[in-house]
């Protein structure tokens, strides 16, 4: 039987850089600490999730999982086995208000944030999964969650996008204007301007046709 995940290379050297970063940092416990790897290593196991044929976490998703948990440890300071429903309230109302930001500082589309660039809906929601997901695991016996997470809202709102003012769609149609004309020159009937019909070939001048 073949493996149902296979990772590259590059995917576990991320992975392995993540877990040693984490464990050198000096402002994280060694409880903490404990608690995350022992995760990580059955989540890579496939002892994290049950009753479903894929129980086998990724790299990838492992290193989400640390993302997700160190900003769980950064903003309570307490050890994730300890933490009350009000710690657990005041983290999703800082995440869902934007003031737990991402570590990253520049955006190619947006520029350069000082105190770290916002985190989208998506990106929010995600960390959201992995935290029940992690304490499902921890508390659930990896079968149901905790009253800690298990209020959590997981809906992800689209973004809202400007609908275009009539001068922005006429300046965005009036380019394409000659274009169009073209077209309707060099079509010999009109009736044939729709999608999938074919014109006919045009005959020569003079010609009367064959009769039958």
């Amino acid at each position: 039987m073949e493996p149902d995940y296979i990772p590259t290379r590059d995917e576990q050297g991320w992975y392995e850089r993540a877990v040693q970063h984490f464990l050198g940092r000096e402002d994280i416990s060694g409880r903490n600490k404990e608690l995350v790897t022992t995760y990580l290593r059955d989540a890579g196991l496939g002892k994290t999730v049950r009753g479903r044929m894929k129980t086998k976490i990724g790299y990838s998703r492992r290193v989400s999982y640390i993302n997700s948990l160190v900003s769980v440890i950064e903003f309570t300071k307490k050890d994730l086995d300890t933490l009350l429903q009000a710690d657990m309230e005041a983290f999703i109302e800082a995440l869902e208000n934007g003031r737990i930001r991402s570590r990253k500082h520049f955006l190619r589309s947006q520029g350069y944030f000082r105190n770290g660039a916002p985190l989208s809906p998506r990106y929010i929601v995600d960390m959201k999964l992995n935290i029940r997901r992690y304490y499902k695991y921890l508390l659930g016996n990896g079968q149901s969650y905790p009253s800690l997470v298990d209020w959590f809202d997981l809906s992800c709102r689209p973004k809202q996008t400007p609908s275009l003012t009539e001068d922005e769609v006429q300046q965005l149609v009036d380019p394409l204007r000659p274009h169009r004309d073209r077209v309707v020159e060099a079509v010999p009937d009109e009736r044939y301007i729709v999608l999938g019909a074919q014109a006919p070939h045009p005959q020569p001048r003079g010609f009367a046709g064959v009769g039958v």
